[in-house]
């Protein structure tokens, strides 16, 4: 995941930060289980489509993989709060520009 130390937030800006952050999650998700459960893209593609498992009646994935996923984003979710401690830390500047 993208962290501070891999992005330059200028002048702290929590806006900045959490845009960022949210648009990196897609590809952080894919790339970590491509990586963990061993899978190319077009296979992540090919299970993530709703209709896979209508229409030739099997799960999309194993249990394990399933277990694994859910490991994946429990991580990420708490790595974005260990993100955002630095914003909750320090209150929102003022705007003294008068």
């Amino acid at each position: 995941m993208t962290t501070e130390s891999q992005v330059t937030i200028p002048n702290d800006n929590m806006l900045f930060a959490l845009h960022n952050l949210f648009s990196d999650l897609p590809v952080e998700l894919r790339q970590r289980v491509c990586a963990e459960c061993g899978w190319s893209m077009p296979t992540f593609y090919r299970k993530i489509r709703p209709y896979a498992s209508e229409t030739k009646n099997i799960k999309p994935i194993s249990n394990a993989e399933y277990e694994k996923v859910l490991q994946i984003f429990d991580d990420m979710y708490l790595a974005i709060g260990t993100f955002m401690e630095k914003f909750r830390a320090h209150p929102s500047p003022t705007l003294d520009n008068k």
